[in-house]
């Protein structure tokens, strides 16, 4: 997997370099671009040689946004144009990851979050979310970044901790004057930013990242996965099964029964456990309606959860989380679960035949 990036020669590009770099199990080859971003021929070519793009590439002062317009309109804008166009003709897998900027809101004085109100009142915010919308409204295959602010001892004076850090030397006994103070901004340091950025990217060090702790604990993120999802999509989204059917959901269900008794030839898929237990009872209740006999009494493990649909929140053991529903849901002989001292009760001595 080869890992192009743009920027490279800035402070945030070179920490990210480095910090990818000195892990040996990073399967990424690094590619830098190293010419104009304004040619677009070379940075084509360049484009078909990578899977991921890192566009760090940007005029990111104010007052030098400020100063020249139209520079920065072509580089923070229609560079990113041009690489979204680029991976879009070629029909490319290849993943566009975008630094964008805090200034795509306004100022605030509460916290803000992905839901906040979209307001970029500087030059620099509206070119950074017009390229956010570019890239939206054209690439699936995309990670936008929004960035907040974060110190480096080597940044310029333009910004905002060397900026106060300048002021307070110079002060020589006189008072500190603030702008803007009821303003509440995320500042973090650059190793903290580079770190979460590359891990976003590679995967590193996930264990190590209270976000990437929560990520693993609700979901998960692989490469794999997305690519063969993003495959499928492309051909079919979705199908309900009744009557119908298409050729990978046919594959699978033929490798599974390869692996289950003779008697068992048919498979039925749903899509989480709730569902699938809810499936398996109404079938049972079906099974048995359809020769014209009426059983619905069911037994389950005391202890057990088994969904929070209504027929699986039925054979779930009985509490806080049902309660409410109770007078709705048919009743279950709950039997505890097998062990040493109950293994010869009669209650487990029963054919399933």
């Amino acid at each position: 997997m080869i890992l192009g990036i743009t920027g490279h020669k800035g402070i945030l590009g070179k920490s990210i370099i480095n910090y990818i770099k000195k892990y040996e199990k990073s399967n990424y080859k690094i590619s830098l671009y190293k010419n104009n971003v304004l040619d677009f021929d070379k940075l084509g070519k360049w484009i078909d040689k990578v899977d991921i793009i890192l566009h760090l590439a940007a005029v990111t002062s104010i007052n030098s946004v400020n100063k020249n317009k139209k520079y920065a309109k072509k580089v923070n804008f229609l560079t990113v144009k041009y690489i979204v166009k680029k991976i879009k003709n070629t029909n490319s897998k290849k993943k566009l990851i975008f630094i964008s900027s805090s200034h795509v809101y306004s100022s605030s004085n509460v916290k803000i979050s992905e839901k906040s109100t979209i307001n970029p009142l500087t030059y620099y915010g509206k070119l950074k979310y017009k390229s956010e919308k570019e890239i939206q409204n054209k690439l699936s295959n995309f990670l936008i970044i929004r960035l907040f602010s974060y110190y480096s001892p080597k940044q310029s004076k333009e910004f905002l901790i060397p900026a106060l850090i300048e002021k307070i030397k110079n002060l020589k006994g006189k008072k500190l004057k603030l702008k803007n103070y009821n303003n509440i901004r995320d500042i973090s340091t650059i190793d903290y930013v580079t770190k979460q950025i590359s891990n976003l990217i590679t995967g590193l060090e996930t264990n190590e990242s209270q976000f990437e702790d929560m990520l693993k604990q609700i979901g998960i993120s692989n490469s794999y996965i997305r690519e063969k999802v993003h495959d499928q999509m492309t051909k079919l989204e979705h199908v309900a099964f009744g009557g119908f059917t298409h050729a990978p959901a046919v594959e699978l269900a033929e490798k599974i029964v390869h692996h289950t008794p003779e008697n068992i030839t048919k498979v039925f898929f749903s899509d989480n456990g709730s569902t699938a237990n809810e499936v398996a009872i109404k079938m049972s209740m079906q099974y048995w309606a359809n020769k014209g006999e009426k059983r619905n009494r069911f037994i389950a493990f005391e202890g057990g959860y088994h969904g929070d649909t209504f027929g699986s929140m039925c054979v779930t053991a009985r509490g806080g989380f049902n309660e409410p529903f109770e007078h709705f849901m048919f009743d279950v002989d709950f039997i505890p679960l097998p062990n040493e001292s109950n293994k010869d009760d009669g209650i487990f001595r029963f054919s399933c035949s």
